[in-house]
């Protein structure tokens, strides 16, 4: 099943910074040092207030849409990405902006043309290859998504989404050993905390492929002691012990998951596809109210529906 992955970044600086005029140099320089240092909005209203002193001015634009990225204000971003890409068709960070963006918002095929054209112009760039690389995996593209995310982690290894993609789709098309390759050299870049308790999830699941259970159980309990909060990581050992047999720990596991993150569809559904519920059991009425909320994904209300029948 599909899973959720760190973010990899979107934006670096443009390419043509070096040369523009000084004045929109330095304009540039403050617009970045806002968004890095967190302060979005600020960032937001000065990139629109320089735009409209100078609106032919690509970066500015490319400034503005990763300003509304960071406060998830998707429909302007991909309206600014366009404006940049109208004035600057070859402006590299809004190629890639624009490819990400669509990626996040559920529309992976519409991604591919701008992640393309980003690689056209930039083959050395890892993000583009990696967000390219997530659009065709996403797609079931395998061969190709392998192709681009080993490019993208070749050239940069601290790229903590491409590696997961990679090993995850090395892993479905039966190359645990690789996988495990992938994951443990990015166990180098990753420290302590929850990136890294992903990165031992995944490391358990392409050593539990190879057959190697004790090793793989090991990793499984090693991540849930680093991040006992996240959710994803009971689940996933919750499969892990379905498929051992031991549906008893499955089972603590999968409720575990659903109590820190009940509205994901997905704990539900694996966990009653080897467990069969008493009636009255408190879990059918809350899936049952879960399923009825109109604010409930389309995703989410999938897997509920998979898991109420």
């Amino acid at each position: 099943p599909e899973r959720p992955m760190p973010r990899m970044p979107a934006k670096r600086p443009p390419r043509a910074a070096k040369a523009l005029p000084p004045a929109l140099a330095a304009e540039m320089s403050a617009l970045l040092g806002l968004l890095k240092s967190g302060r979005a909005a600020e960032a937001e209203a000065r990139a629109t207030a320089a735009l409209s002193r100078a609106p032919r001015a690509a970066p500015l634009a490319l400034a503005l849409a990763e300003a509304q990225v960071a406060q998830g204000k998707h429909a302007p971003a991909l309206a600014s990405y366009r404006t940049a890409l109208r004035l600057d068709p070859k402006l590299i960070g809004a190629l890639n902006g624009l490819g990400r963006l669509l990626l996040d918002t559920g529309e992976p095929a519409a991604a591919l043309a701008p992640l393309r054209a980003a690689k056209k112009i930039d083959p050395a760039m890892p993000l583009a290859r990696g967000n390219l690389g997530l659009a065709l995996a996403r797609l079931g593209q395998r061969e190709a998504a392998i192709a681009e995310l080993r490019a993208a982690v070749a050239r940069e290894p601290r790229l903590l989404e491409a590696q997961l993609a990679l090993a995850a789709e090395l892993v479905a098309n039966r190359q645990p050993e690789e996988a495990e390759a992938v994951l443990r050299a990015s166990l180098a870049h990753v420290p302590p905390g929850p990136a890294r308790a992903n990165v031992l999830a995944r490391l358990a699941e392409a050593l539990s492929r190879q057959g190697r259970d004790e090793e793989a159980r090991a990793q499984f309990d090693a991540a849930i002691a680093m991040a006992p909060g996240l959710a994803q990581l009971y689940s996933l050992r919750g499969i892990f012990l379905q498929k051992l047999g031991d549906f008893e720990s499955a089972e603590a596991d999968f409720r575990a998951a659903i109590a820190r993150e009940p509205e994901n569809g997905e704990h539900y559904r694996t966990f009653l596809a080897s467990h069969r519920l008493s009636p009255g059991d408190p879990l059918i009425a809350e899936m049952e109210a879960r399923f009825a909320d109109p604010a409930l994904s389309d995703h989410n209300r999938m897997q509920l529906g998979f898991a109420l029948a």
